[in-house]
């Protein structure tokens, strides 16, 4: 997957720490969320988006969440997003996020 540039992704564009990811997915997909609000806010902002059962994220086990990831930047270095929007199978409970980045 390419990266993507700033006028693609309206709301996550530019973000460089977790924390300010998590506040500001927190604003567009807050708890009580339809989950299949959530799925299509996460693939407008260009989220690939699994939806995992029974999975592991972060140390915690059998959870429910879409696992959202992306790419930002350009050739050489990229960073790699990777949200978890927990959710009960319904509606958002809470989000998490990490990032990497990845260069040769």
């Amino acid at each position: 997957m390419g990266g993507f540039s700033a006028c693609e992704v309206k709301h996550t564009a530019e973000i460089g720490t977790s924390k300010e990811m998590i506040a500001a997915l927190n604003e567009k997909v807050p708890k009580g969320t339809p989950l299949a609000a959530a799925r299509a806010f996460m693939e407008s902002e260009k989220f690939e988006v699994e939806e995992l059962k029974k999975a592991r994220w972060k140390g915690k086990a059998d959870i429910m969440y879409l696992k959202c990831t992306r790419k930002d930047g350009s050739p050489p270095i990229f960073r790699q997003w990777e949200v978890a929007v927990i959710n009960d199978g319904k509606v958002v409970t809470s989000i998490d996020a990490r990032t990497a980045l990845l260069y040769p």
